[in-house]
């Protein structure tokens, strides 16, 4: 698993800004995991992450933009690097 670098800025009416560091298999669960740490800071409601480019969202909360989120991956062999992809053999016709 990869680490990545969640960092919240001015999310919620406290407008918090932090700084955490987890791991995560790919980008989905490390956005999975920037969502858990904006619903601390955020009351019961509606909240998604709104895609500015280059790792970067917007917190959408009730339809309101309440902040941003900023990922990094810290593993470099994770971030680019291509992975082989896996090809199975197709069985033969005769």
């Amino acid at each position: 698993m990869a680490k990545w670098k969640i960092e919240l800025k001015d999310v919620g009416p406290g407008r918090a800004c932090e700084t955490v560091v987890v791991e995560a298999e790919n980008l989905v669960k490390a956005k999975v995991h920037a969502m858990r740490a904006c619903r601390r800071h955020l009351p019961g409601g509606d909240i998604y992450l709104e895609a500015e480019g280059h790792y970067r969202y917007l917190v959408i909360y009730n339809l309101d933009e309440v902040g941003e989120v900023q990922l990094t991956c810290l593993d470099a062999r994770s971030r680019g690097a291509a992975q082989p992809r896996q090809v199975q053999e197709s069985e033969s016709l005769t």
